[in-house]
């Protein structure tokens, strides 16, 4: 192998390993906003929520996950902007 495939093969492997630990990473939300804005909503349209549950959390960031995941394989491959 010479030095430029090691290097290339170095950078792939130092994204990959990024990639697993943004990838592990629980929560892509801030919960503490996610509340305040979901309580603020019921209390908008009359409902009388105080509390949110780690169930709608977990919901919600994996929406969001998908969300982002979608808008990703969406775009298209020019430039190296995503928009």
């Amino acid at each position: 192998m010479n030095d430029q495939t090691i290097l290339v093969d170095n950078i792939a492997r130092s994204q990959f390993d990024k990639f697993k630990k943004i990838s592990s990473c629980r929560m892509l939300i801030n919960k503490a906003h996610i509340r305040i804005y979901a309580l603020h909503l019921a209390k908008s349209s009359g409902r009388r929520f105080t509390r949110v549950s780690e169930d709608f959390f977990q919901r919600v960031n994996g929406r969001l996950r998908i969300m982002v995941a979608n808008e990703v394989h969406r775009a298209p491959s020019i430039g190296v902007t995503l928009k």
